[in-house]
């Protein structure tokens, strides 16, 4: 099944002045901006959002469009490298099972642990309500803390019911009772290269628009991610010497 094609929710350009918003002024179409005669590399940076579910794992492409005047009589070469990586966006809900002997009391106060969370979460919610995080060892109710190495090294969370007391286990019904919220992974990641596209612009082409789609195979989108996406266009293979504007979305085809 196909998907998109998805526009970029945020953008930016590197410094130097080579890539900026353009109108292209012989046909009206609007993208990014690339000067003639490209003097040095020009970088964009560009995010998206996955769909909520991917229509087919593997599928995804960058789709990249160029428009330019160009002039009769030889071919005008754009070059450009693909680099990307996706991004978890994180917030995402999990429920801390209440079957029997999943809480356990903490000595002698009302604080109550459970051993079934490896990471270290956002934010926690207790009967519908995002909690304060306090101090384990001196929680006050409604509160909850997260450790790294509890009892035999696990990783746990620690409540105290909004209450002031009661086990989980015992006085809740509902597996949602308490929930807590994941934590992303990194808005910086180390982007995969999927190489060097070459696209040549001939007379017949002038103001038409030329696409090429640039698969995104290096990892595996999954529904909710993030995708951060650079597209540097090479002045070494740089041919274009005129004005051309560019728009560049993510397609599954």
């Amino acid at each position: 099944m196909k998907a998109g094609p998805i526009g970029a929710f945020d953008y930016s350009y590197d410094t130097a002045g080579n890539v900026f918003p353009l109108r292209h002024a012989a046909t009206g179409f609007g993208g990014h901006g690339v000067l003639a005669s490209l003097g040095q590399d020009a970088v964009i940076t560009l995010w998206f959002d996955a769909p909520p579910a991917v229509p087919r794992a593997g599928a995804a492409k960058l789709q990249i469009t160029g428009v330019a005047t160009v002039a009769a009589g030889y071919p005008e070469n754009a070059e450009f490298k693909v680099e990307w990586e996706r991004i978890a966006a994180g917030g995402t809900r999990t429920s801390l099972s209440l079957a029997a002997d999943e809480w356990t009391k903490e000595g002698a106060t009302d604080e109550y642990y459970h051993d079934d969370t490896l990471t270290e979460p956002l934010s926690v919610e207790i009967a519908g309500m995002p909690r304060q995080r306090g101090t384990f060892g001196a929680l006050t109710a409604g509160q909850w803390d997260w450790t790294a190495a509890h009892t035999g090294g696990y990783a746990s969370i620690v409540i105290m019911d909004p209450a002031g007391t009661g086990d989980p286990d015992a006085t809740k019904t509902s597996n949602t009772y308490v929930q807590y919220v994941s934590v992303g992974d990194t808005f910086a990641p180390a982007l995969n290269n999927e190489g060097t596209v070459t696209m040549s612009l001939i007379s017949g082409d002038a103001n038409k628009g030329a696409t090429v789609y640039v698969p995104l195979d290096a990892s595996t989108i999954v529904g909710g991610d993030i995708i951060k996406a650079k597209v540097t266009f090479l002045t070494a293979n740089w041919t274009v010497n005129v004005l051309s504007a560019w728009r560049i979305r993510l397609v599954w085809e």
